[in-house]
């Protein structure tokens, strides 16, 4: 697999040519296209959760709904790695090869805690899905093998792993208000309360039932474009 190096701060990361999905899911590249249309629509970043993949269901329904939609901008659907590292680098990779103020980003369970920590670090507006508030607690209890319930690829996780993710985790936001955080108080997976303690200053959105899938899902992706929107702005 052929790797391109990119710069974050003052590390240099790798990031490989097959990791995300393109505007299609199918389609594999790493390239934002040098002849994107001149549009208020904002590029995106979807990122799925924990042994999750471009496969899901919501990953299907958002581009779906961008398709059907006319939507105007970039986005992409990655595949994400299975350690926190590799997702760091994978995430700084594209962000940094993007077009004009970078990308929006949405991100649910795992996914939601990579987008915060992106969009704390780059300046972007993010909308959080169910987001796992501290996922170094939750993978403290989930060592050993696992298996991506769509690719059935085999994962460890390690103590590591679990260092990774602590270290990755900005501690107080610089600014909240880039966040949209949308809870469900159903979500068997994950606390609900733990997210809605943590993203007190961000644009919170609470509903009563639902699950972890997070049901109101393709009914609010209209106002989650539109909190991007808002948020992309020339820097």
């Amino acid at each position: 697999m052929s790797c391109r190096r990119v710069t974050a701060g003052s590390r240099s990361i790798r990031t490989g040519a097959s990791a995300p999905a393109w505007n299609a899911l199918p389609m594999m590249t790493t390239d934002w296209s040098s002849t994107a249309l001149a549009t208020d629509d904002p590029d995106l970043i979807y990122l799925h959760g924990f042994r999750s993949a471009p496969a899901s269901e919501k990953a299907r329904e958002l581009d779906a709904w961008l398709h059907e939609s006319g939507y105007r901008g970039q986005w992409f659907i990655p595949q994400l790695a299975t350690t926190p590292a590799g997702v760091e680098a994978q995430l700084a990779g594209l962000i940094e090869e993007a077009p004009g103020s970078g990308p929006g980003l949405i991100g649910s369970s795992l996914g939601g805690f990579f987008a915060m920590v992106m969009a704390e670090r780059y300046g972007l507006p993010a909308v959080l899905i169910n987001p796992a508030a501290h996922p170094y607690r939750l993978m403290e209890e989930s060592l050993g093998e696992h298996t991506n319930l769509y690719t059935g690829e085999s994962f460890h996780v390690t103590e590591e792993h679990v260092h990774q993710l602590k270290a990755m985790d900005p501690g107080v936001l610089s600014h909240p208000e880039r966040l949209m955080v949308l809870l469900e108080t159903g979500d068997e997976t994950l606390d609900y309360r733990q997210a809605a303690e943590r993203f007190t200053a961000s644009k919170l959105v609470v509903h009563e039932g639902g699950n972890h899938r997070y049901t109101r899902f393709r009914q609010e992706l209209p106002m989650m474009m539109d909190f991007l929107r808002r948020g992309v702005s020339p820097q």
